[in-house]
This record gives structure tokens, sequence and C-alpha cells, in this order.
């Protein structure tokens, strides 16, 4: 799994959509509102990108979406709930976590880098 961190608008989520958009199909980029869902499928298309709409937490864990889900990308993952890890990890078989981002204007890096 990638971890995508910096300040706040320092180019993390375009990050993120220009990964899913190399992965391909079956991969969703999972949103914590409707709002951010709104600016990240912005973000794809200014760029474009042509992905799917992203999918909030609350669609992902509640299966809400209909969809063959093999790979997720979690934007803001700093925002998120119990559920959607439980989900995640719950899942692990058949999810797999490509990338997240996350604010963080410092953090420290504990072990070996790629």
């Amino acid at each position: 799994m990638k971890i995508i961190a910096g300040p706040a608008h320092s180019g993390k989520t375009t990050r993120l959509v220009e990964i899913a958009a190399e992965r391909g199909s079956g991969c969703y980029i999972i949103c914590h509102s409707r709002r951010e869902a709104w600016r990240v499928f912005t973000i794809a298309r200014t760029g474009g990108h042509n992905l799917p709409f992203p999918l909030t937490h609350e669609e992902f864990i509640r299966r809400e979406h209909g969809l063959d889900i093999r790979e997720v990308l979690i934007d803001n993952i700093d925002l998120a709930d119990d559920r959607l890890e439980s989900m995640l990890y719950g899942h692990s078989a058949r999810v797999s976590i490509v990338a997240v981002t996350m604010t963080a204007d410092e953090f420290e890096w504990l072990g070996e880098k790629e």
C-alpha cells in the first residue's frame, strides 16, 4: 500500500487520481463525503481521466454500489471512521488497498523506504 502524505492542498488527491487511472477498471476511489466525491471526480475529469464516480465511505460500507470492487484508493483516510477500517480489514482477501492519502504537516517515517 502506498501512503501519500503532505500538507493540505499539496496535490495528494491529484496523485491518488493518477494512480487510479494507471490501475484501470475494478479500482475505485473512496471519499468521506458526497461533496468530496464530486471534488475528486472534478479533479479526475479536469486531468483528462475517465474514472468512475468515487464512492463515499457509507456507500462502500453498506455495499450500496453493486460493483465488483477489487482495489480501493482512499482519499483522506485520516477522516475515516472505525466502520470503514473494519470493513476493509474484514474483506482484505477480496479488496486490496492500493493507496491512501492523509493530511500531515509533519510525520515520522519508521522502517525502510522502497
